[in-house]
């Protein structure tokens, strides 16, 4: 992201996202833990040693972890400081075939 520092120079900034959840559990009969997840939190935009508040962060979802894979599905709401909202997605289903911990953003 590039940002405008001044009038003549400017700057890359990096997005820092910053979230504090809660995962909640339910062991299953078959071994499965199927989980409720809520996050909340602000996003960063940091250049150098300069640190300015990006706006604010909110997902929730379920997670359903088993020796047969892992899905998940998240739902979130990203708004910037002028209230500007982008809404998104994160599924990954047990048949991905991605290893444990990686997905794909799109």
């Amino acid at each position: 992201m590039l940002l405008t520092a001044s009038a003549d120079e400017a700057a890359e900034w990096t997005e820092v996202l910053v979230t504090t959840g809660d995962v909640n559990a339910v062991a299953m009969a078959d071994g499965r833990q199927v989980m409720t997840y809520y996050a909340s939190g602000g996003v960063a935009l940091i250049a150098e040693d300069t640190m300015a508040p990006g706006g604010s962060s909110e997902c929730a979802g379920m997670i359903d972890a088993g020796s047969d894979g892992t899905s998940v599905l998240l739902s979130c709401a990203t708004a910037d400081n002028d209230g500007d909202t982008v809404f998104s997605e994160v599924a990954r289903g047990k048949d991905s075939g991605l290893p444990p911990g990686q997905g794909i953003y799109a």
